[in-house]
């Protein structure tokens, strides 16, 4: 699909997939491809058919299932890894996402 994609959102999304683990904000992304927030945020939306910061909590969240179900690592552990320091926060995000906490998410998945 990335041929429909613009430079800007596939620098965007290679990002993303190698640094989804640091402090990540939208202002700093449009910094980055010299954007405004608002109308980065727009470009993005357009093509990804979601915004900016659903998709990166998605992405992360995905890593998170990843180690939940191959890793032996603690929760608080995971949660860091992915870029989602606080404890608590993760453990919301997740469960609105999956259904599962992710101690639950990891027992019937593993």
């Amino acid at each position: 699909e990335s041929e429909n994609k613009s430079k800007i959102v596939e620098y965007v999304l290679d990002y993303i997939h190698s640094d989804f683990m640091e402090d990540i904000s939208l202002e700093q992304i449009a910094e980055k491809v010299s954007l405004s927030p608002g109308y980065f945020s727009k470009v993005f939306k357009k093509e990804m058919g979601q915004g900016f910061v659903k998709y990166l909590t998605a992405y992360r969240l995905e890593r998170a299932k990843e180690k939940l179900t191959e890793s032996n690592m603690k929760i608080v552990d995971i949660c860091k890894s992915v870029g989602i320091p606080d404890l608590s926060y993760f453990c919301y995000v997740f469960r609105k996402e999956t259904g599962l906490s992710p101690d639950e998410y990891r027992k019937k998945y593993r």
